[in-house]
């Protein structure tokens, strides 16, 4: 099982949005998707992904909440549904989010 936020989901998210992602750990160089880039202007590392172009920045469910439009649960739902990765919420998070939807009902 792989932790929401580890490289494999931010690498399988870039990937999805058809970035080329070279192989290896730590920082790396690589083209944003989130704004036309003809060359690597943004970084991603083990756990955090960084535009210095655009400013996008975060860790996986950060960029997949914000650029798919999804709450928390809806990022780990992508996660695990679109790019077939076997994730689970942490802890905190799960329950932020069990609070905020049960206020709003």
């Amino acid at each position: 099982m792989v932790s929401a936020n580890d490289d494999s989901a931010i690498a399988a998210y870039l990937e999805h949005l058809g970035v080329r992602v070279p192989p290896g750990r730590g920082w790396r160089k690589v083209q944003c998707p989130f704004h036309k880039d003809s060359v690597a202007s943004a970084s991603m590392s083990d756990v955090a992904f960084n535009c210095h172009g655009c400013g996008v920045s975060g860790d996986a469910i950060k960029l997949i909440r914000d650029q798919e439009g999804l709450d928390y649960r809806g990022a780990i739902d992508f996660i695990k549904e679109v790019l077939d990765r076997n994730v689970e919420p942490s802890n905190d998070e799960d329950r932020k989010s069990t609070r905020l939807n049960s206020s709003h009902t």
